[in-house]
Formats: C-alpha cells, sequence, structure tokens
C-alpha cells in the first residue's frame, strides 16, 4: 500500500482539506491534553541525519552549506537537554529516497519526547493515539523480533552466528553478507511481509546493532519499537541513549558504515553531543509518519 502526499490528497477535494486539517487538530489536543508543549525547530541544519542509512538533501548559497533535516531528532534533543520537558513537534522532513509510493522525499512526521517514560510507555501513547484517530479501540499484536524471526522465517538470531542463520534460512544471500546484512533482508522479504495488513502489529525488542540511538538493555537488545499496518511501518520509538561517551561510539559507527558503502560520512552532530554533554534527561521518542498513518484511516 502507498501513501499519497498531502497534496496528492488535496488534489481530490474540500473533503480532504478538511480531514487533514482535523487529523492535526486531533493530534495536537491529544499531546497537549498530556501535558506536552508544541515546538518548532530549525529544517535547515548542520547535519541532518545521525543514521548511515539515511541519505540527506542539502542546500547550497553564496559562500554556504546546510542540511534540510530528516527528523526534527537532532534539535528537539537541544530542547530536552535545556529543561523543556515533554515535547512535541509536527514538521515536513526531508531524504534523498526515491519516490516509491512509501518512501518520499518529503514527508509530514510527528516527533515527540516524553521524559521520564521508556519505549513501553510511549508505545501505550501510541496505540492509544491511533485507537483515538480511528474513533474505535483497536487490538495491537506485540512480537518480539527474536520471535517474530522463528515464527515467519523459521531462524534463530540468538546466539549470534552468521553461518547457522545463512544455513538455516531460505533467503539468498551475497557471500559477503554480514549477520546485519542477512537479518536485514530477512525482515524485508520474509518477516514483514507475513504481519496481518489489519492488524496493527508491535514490532519490539531489537537487536544491538540496530538501536541507532536507541537504549542497549542487559540482554542487548535495544529498547526500541516499530508498530505496522496495512503494509506500512507507522511508527519507530525507542527509549533513548543517553551516554555521551557511547553516543561518540555510535557516530564513528555510523560514519564507518557509511565509507563502507562507498557514501561520504555525515557530518558530526555537534549539536547532539552539545545536548548530551549538557545533560539528555531520561526520556524515550517516537516518530510518526503522518501520512503513513492518516491513509490507513481513511
Amino acid at each position: 500500500m502507498s501513501a499519497p502526499t498531502i497534496q496528492q490528497a488535496f488534489v481530490n477535494g474540500r473533503k480532504n482539506i478538511v480531514a487533514w486539517a482535523n487529523y492535526l487538530q486531533t493530534l495536537r489536543e491529544f499531546f497537549v491534553g498530556r501535558g506536552f508543549y508544541e515546538v518548532v525547530t530549525d529544517h535547515l541544519v548542520p547535519a541532518g541525519a545521525f543514521e548511515a542509512c539515511l541519505d540527506t538533501l542539502k542546500v547550497e548559497w553564496a559562500g554556504g552549506q546546510a542540511e534540510l533535516h530528516t527528523s526534527p531528532e537532532i534539535e528537539m534533543k537541544r530542547l530536552l537537554a535545556e529543561g523543556s520537558g515533554s515535547i512535541f513537534q509536527i514538521c515536513q522532513c526531508f531524504r534523498d529516497d526515491p519516490d516509491t509510493g512509501v518512501h518520499r522525499r518529503e514527508f509530514s512526521m510527528l516527533e515527540f519526547y516524553e521524559v521520564g517514560a521508556n519505549w513501553e510507555k510511549v508505545m501505550e501513547l501510541v496505540k492509544a493515539l491511533i485507537s483515538e484517530l480511528s474513533g474505535r479501540p483497536l487490538s495491537f499484536r506485540l512480537l518480539t523480533f527474536e520471535a517474530a524471526f522463528k515464527k515467519f522465517a523459521g531462524v534463530s538470531l540468538y546466539p549470534i552466528d552468521p553461518e547457522r542463520l545463512r544455513s538455516e534460512s531460505s533467503v539468498a544471500f551475497h557471500p559477503s553478507d554480514t549477520w546485519d546484512d542477512m537479518v536485514f533482508k530477512i525482515l524485508v522479504e520474509q518477516v514483514e511481509p507475513a504481519f496481518d495488513p489489519n492488524i496493527p502489529t508491535v514490532l519490539c525488542e531489537y537487536p544491538a546493532s540496530m538501536s541507532a540511538l536507541a537504549r542497549v538493555d542487559q540482554r542487548g537488545r535495544a529498547e526500541r519499537f516499530e508498530i505496522y499496518w496495512q503494509g506500512m511501518e507507522l511508527c519507530n520509538g525507542c527509549t533513548e541513549l543517553t551516554s555521551l561517551k557511547e553516543l561518540k561510539k555510535r557516530t564513528q559507527e555510523q560514519g564507518s558504515q557509511r565509507q563502507s558503502e562507498n557514501k561520504t560520512a555525515h557530518p558530526v552532530p555537534d549539536r547532539l553531543v552539545e545536548a548530551f554533554d549538557r545533560g539528555l534527561p531520561p526520556c524515550a521518542g517516537v516518530a510518526v509518519g503522518l501520512e503513513r498513518l492518516f491513509s490507513c484511516l481513511s
């Protein structure tokens, strides 16, 4: 299923314009009513992405260059470190992706952070939000990453053993594929397509190597979740990493990964480093693709 751009939806008439306006109003009322503050941060930033898998769009002018943010995460974490409290933002985001119907270069995002929360608490908040927007209570299916791979792909992820995974899986791998490469291919080819499109599915407890900026627990699982519905990934949330030492380590790892793919490493996220150095409070955050969710509700 593909999610229309808002511009495409608006071409279909006033009905969709009104529906989108009401949708945004409900989102705002939901978070304001729970003590969140709405914020606005810069879209044009020195470092527009952290994850190696994301490619940024760049803007140049006489004597300068910057990037359009792929999400407002870095700038919002600066506010959190300054004592903002729980915050949310509705904004446009930009990624140098081909327009595939599911992925777009420009899209609308809701991003929020709750101070003092963990991934399980914000997961319940997102479930409540989706149920409220749908106008009916929804039943969600919860699967750990490990259980989903066993159920839908017939493979064991732990303990980590690349050769065992290669032998157990029916997916065609390249000889040079690492354990992470194989896990990603199995996820895309066998696990995600197996989710019932009619039941919102929560996938949680990702491998540590897929943690990005999520905290990793003592078992080596990222405290992260995603929700899938109607064949699309709707959101990505986690308990946020707060360790400056670990942030610097992951920044180097992300840069090395991009270089191994013959890509230029992202600029060092100095503003994010400054936020961690100041002291990012314990919190959990979620990013929601608004066009995708809107299309599921329509």
